[in-house]
């Protein structure tokens, strides 16, 4: 059943709020005076690839470097685009010319001003080195700089979502010198405009950030990511921790503030214990099965129907995250709490009709051939989900076999499609649906991508589509599309669980960390 009339967030000459309660993102500052100063240490999973933000979509780096480099544009607390180095911006009439006013008197961490031609130097390479930056320098058509603060960017198609796309953690600003110092390389200096500026990295033991003391925040209160950003602690330490255990125990006896992607079979025992208080990301992310659409039997729509057809996904969810609070069932490519969500396709979804998983099987000539998915222990949840799944597939006649591998051999397999048919992995949160994975035909892995000229159809014309009435309407048949068609298979929305200690104050557990606005209690 289809939800039409739900309220939309499109930006085209001005922003349309979804008037939405969000309550995993709702403001809660800590009370009483502001209190300034410390250390917050907060333990992550590892040591990051690079600090160079714009070239990796290791979350290790943007969850870090983003305290130190900031985007033309962010998100409020609906995850709907709002400006932040960005003062004032205006589209033409036929959606082909931008401009956008910068915010003056922005210092970058070496005492210079940032400038239009400090933005246009970020952007040229956002557009080289991110997906998303690929994604729109495909229509543009020039990007200049007008005098010192404005930047003008003319497209040759209309593409509605612009501000969404300088929302990304890599179209961030850094000095031009910098960048062409790196010239294809990665940045050698790390300087942002950011409320934290680097100090140093140390493998295997910290990534240090201390307070700009010059940062020019905005006037607005605080929003989501958005608005007034204020360091109140006097330094971040990013300690990589890759033992679960270790960040759990460290949280609790006070060698760390903060610690994230926690178990959330810890959940029930965290609860118990006062010096640790639990904090659940939601939205975060969906498990899935991808198939091989470029090569053997997954290629053939009806078979990827059948295997849909057979699952039953509440075991498949309950047995990856176990704690009903860290999962849900649901259709939606995009998620409730985002202004796009559909349930399109829904009668689809979650099937546990094994009889006409064989009959569809049947119709694709499929004789009991083996199927090969290729799964990891090395996250648990895609080991548990193939596992229950493939149990289920085999009860309804599917010959299954399961590759379990690490999961480097599974990103290798997945680039060859002569040997895989399946593989498990997760996606997280689709700011919209021009941007969702799972929808690109523009994965590395040839096999992988959704070629369908009817959904990148759909997709380009939302992209061009200004009209959130329209817009919205396109993508519910987008929807219903990628249901019958299955370019992947969805089991359920999947949280995330960090922790921290009871003395941090004002952290608001959104989907990327942040640690601006937060203070650090002392007795």
């Amino acid at each position: 059943m289809r939800r039409p009339g739900r309220s939309l967030c499109i930006w085209l000459g001005v922003i349309l709020m979804v008037a939405m309660l969000v309550g995993a993102c709702a403001q809660d500052p800590a009370s009483g005076p502001a209190v300034e100063g410390g250390t917050l240490k907060v333990a992550i999973i590892g040591n990051p690839p690079t600090l160079d933000i714009m070239t990796t979509t290791a979350s290790v780096v943007h969850y870090t470097m983003w305290h130190v480099f900031e985007p033309l544009f962010t998100m409020d607390a609906n995850y709907d685009p709002i400006p932040h180095l960005v003062d004032t911006w205006s589209v033409s009439e036929d959606g082909l010319t931008y401009e956008f006013n910068l915010r003056q008197g922005v210092p970058f961490h070496n005492g210079e001003e940032m400038t239009a031609a400090d933005a246009v130097a970020s952007l040229e390479r956002f557009g080289v080195r991110a997906t998303w930056g690929r994604n729109l320098f495909e229509v543009m058509d020039s990007l200049t700089a007008d005098g010192d603060h404005k930047v003008v960017m003319k497209l040759t198609e209309p593409v509605a979502i612009v501000p969404l796309y300088l929302t990304s953690t890599s179209a961030v600003v850094m000095p031009k010198e910098i960048l062409e110092a790196a010239g294809e390389g990665n940045v050698e200096e790390f300087i942002g405009t950011g409320p934290f500026e680097y100090v140093e990295y140390q493998p295997d033991q910290h990534i240090k950030l201390k307070r700009f003391e010059d940062y020019a925040s905005r006037d607005e209160e605080p929003n989501g990511y958005g608005g007034s950003r204020t360091a109140y602690v006097g330094e971040l330490l990013f300690v990589p921790v890759d033992d679960v255990a270790v960040r759990i125990a460290g949280v609790q006896a006070g060698d760390f503030h903060f610690g994230e992607w926690i178990q959330p079979d810890e959940y029930e025992r965290l609860l118990e214990i006062p010096e640790i208080e639990t904090k659940i990301i939601k939205p975060s992310g969906w498990t899935t099965a991808v198939f091989n659409k470029g090569k053997g039997m997954m290629a053939d729509s009806k078979m990827r129907q059948a295997i849909l057809a057979a699952l039953d996904m509440e075991p498949i969810m309950k047995a990856a995250y176990g704690h009903e609070d860290f999962w849900r069932l649901d259709s939606g490519v995009i998620f409730q709490e985002q202004g796009m969500y559909s349930d399109a396709g829904n009668e689809l979804y979650n099937q546990a009709d094994p009889e006409r998983a064989r009959q569809l099987a049947a119709e694709a000539g499929y004789d009991g051939e083996p199927i090969r998915w290729v799964t990891t222990q090395q996250y648990p949840a895609y080991y548990s989900t193939a596992l229950v799944a493939t149990d289920q597939l085999k009860e309804a006649g599917f010959n299954i076999d399961l590759q379990v591998v690490d999961w480097a051999t599974v990103v290798e397999r997945r680039n060859n499609p002569d040997v895989y048919d399946i593989f498990s992995t997760a996606f997280g949160i689709n700011w919209d649906p021009v941007l969702s994975l799972p929808l690109s035909s523009s994965w590395p892995a040839e096999a992988v991508g959704y070629r369908s000229e009817e959904m990148q159809s759909l997709l380009a014309e939302m992209r061009r589509e200004g009209d959130p009435e329209a817009r919205y309407a396109l993508w519910e048949e987008a929807q219903q599309l990628f249901w019958e068609d299955v370019p992947v298979i969805k089991f359920g929305d999947y949280f995330l669980l960090h922790i921290h200690r009871p003395e941090v104050k004002g952290y608001q557990g959104m989907v990327t960390t942040f640690f601006w606005n937060v203070q650090l209690e002392t007795e």
